[in-house]
């Protein structure tokens, strides 16, 4: 059994993939194809052009990687639908402001994940580019868009980041991919960044109109959320 965990930044691909990779049996790769990522611990990074690492991975008996919207490439992706068996779960984070903010975040901070215990770092108020957010929106609806059409109609899994962190939806997940769940798998992390995005962003105003311009778009367009 292999599976795909895939997403935007910041929608929770990190806590779930870690927590399936605790599961004994389960080889898990993370952000493999990550254009910024060295060698890391015991994970593998790769050249996004080298399938044959990917087919490496395929021939794991029971192996998972996460690819985000940002590292894949035509040509892998293209392998990936052709994988019949493949096994997909897709994160959606619904408030798409949130989750730019927190992508800035990380960006400014240099950490991706806190972990209980850690000291916080204290994050100034800062702006966001309207047109540079409103242009982020349209890239995260392209790829949801693109993910749902190409692996929708097989092993499919959509799980929304709101949801992700009940011990319910961790626990589906496991069973999706025929896996047993325990509480002892589940990867503990907190909440960053702990100010909402209204409280971080001086001008969260603008960038709440640069969605909503989008959002009216799509409607127009027909298409969903």
């Amino acid at each position: 059994m292999n599976f795909l965990i895939t997403g935007a930044e910041r929608s929770g691909t990190t806590f779930l993939g870690r927590s399936l990779g605790r599961c004994p049996g389960v080889e898990y790769f993370r952000e493999a194809f990550n254009p910024a990522y060295r060698r890391y611990g015991n994970e593998r990074v790769w050249d996004s052009a080298d399938l044959h690492a990917l087919e490496r991975i395929l021939d794991h008996p029971c192996s998972g990687i996460k690819i985000l919207y940002t590292h894949g490439f035509p040509a892998l992706w293209d392998r990936l639908a052709a994988e019949q068996a493949l096994r997909v779960i897709h994160l959606v984070r619904e408030d798409m402001i949130e989750q730019w903010v927190s992508t800035n975040v990380m960006m400014r901070t240099g950490r991706a994940v806190w972990f209980p215990g850690e000291s916080e770092i204290e994050i100034e108020s800062f702006s966001l580019d309207p047109i540079q957010a409103e242009e982020r929106f349209w890239y995260v609806f392209f790829w949801r868009d693109k993910i749902r059409e190409t692996f929708g109609g097989r092993a499919y899994l959509e799980i929304r980041f709101e949801d992700l962190f009940a011990t319910g939806t961790v626990a589906s997940a496991f069973a999706f991919l025929g896996l047993e769940y325990r509480d002892e798998y589940r990867v503990d992390t907190v909440k960053t960044p702990r100010k909402t995005a209204r409280e971080l962003v001086t001008n969260y105003d603008d960038v709440k109109a640069a969605l909503e311009r989008v959002l009216t778009a799509r409607r127009l367009e027909g298409r969903c959320c």
